[in-house]
């Protein structure tokens, strides 16, 4: 009985830190005029209101050093579920259709009201000093977006400005060996850089720069991504 009684006070103990460093956060959130959904804005696609374009730029390892793939493209939140992530060019030319069917199985999310959502657990402030608040996060896998599907075995370092009072990035590495699109990966560090909507106060990702430790043609390389986000517009 002793057992079961210390069991329920120390998952209640559990329970009352987690939302306890929820409260915490929020408050410095507003103190700073930081909109509670500064992170997970930018990973919505059932609650999506912005269109946006991007040009990834993906740098893999040949015989005579480093190739690098430009992809072209946009995404509307307007489209029907499963259309929204949209190829437009490869290398400068229209892709075929081999190339936009295994882009839209990478990229397109085929459930509905898939949003991004953070567990609590892992929200938490991990530095605070007189520049930067750094907060902790990790997703629910079944809330991620196709597309960011690999972040669920991930953990996030959200890195606020006190001086700007802005969010300027989130720095991911992966905590287990995860598949980003059709790469496995070892080793991943992802570093978000964002932007600021002052009319709308909302957050966007404005560039991506990822590097992964793959086992590509046989050897353990490492692949490059660089993404640049823009023409954000409100379209819902």
């Amino acid at each position: 009985m002793k057992i079961i009684i210390s069991a329920i006070i120390l998952s209640l103990v559990s329970i009352i830190e987690v939302y306890g460093q929820r409260e915490v956060i929020d408050k410095k959130l507003q103190e700073y005029g930081i909109p509670q959904d500064y992170i997970v804005n930018a990973l919505k696609e059932g609650e999506a209101e912005y269109y946006f374009k991007f040009k990834s730029v993906t740098w893999l390892p040949t015989g005579l050093g480093m190739e690098g793939i430009v992809e072209e493209g946009e995404f509307n939140p307007e489209l029907p579920i499963g259309e929204k992530w949209k190829l437009l060019k490869i290398n400068g030319n229209a892709p075929n259709e081999k190339e936009s069917k295994k882009f839209n199985k990478l990229q397109n999310t085929e459930k509905n009201n898939v949003n991004a959502e953070i567990e609590e657990e892992s929200y938490r402030i991990v530095e605070d000093n007189d520049n930067e608040l750094i907060i902790s996060l990790k997703f629910k896998k079944k809330t991620l977006p196709e597309r960011y599907k690999f972040l669920s075995k991930c953990t996030g370092l959200a890195h606020i400005d006190k001086n700007l009072k802005r969010l300027v990035k989130i720095e991911y590495k992966n905590d287990f060996p995860v598949k980003v699109w059709h790469y496995k990966a070892t080793g991943l560090a992802l570093v978000q850089q964002y932007i600021h909507d002052e009319e709308e106060n909302k957050y966007f990702i404005a560039h991506e720069e990822m590097d992964i430790t793959s086992n590509y043609m046989g050897k353990g390389v490492t692949i490059l991504f660089d993404i640049d986000y823009s023409d954000y517009k409100k379209v819902k």
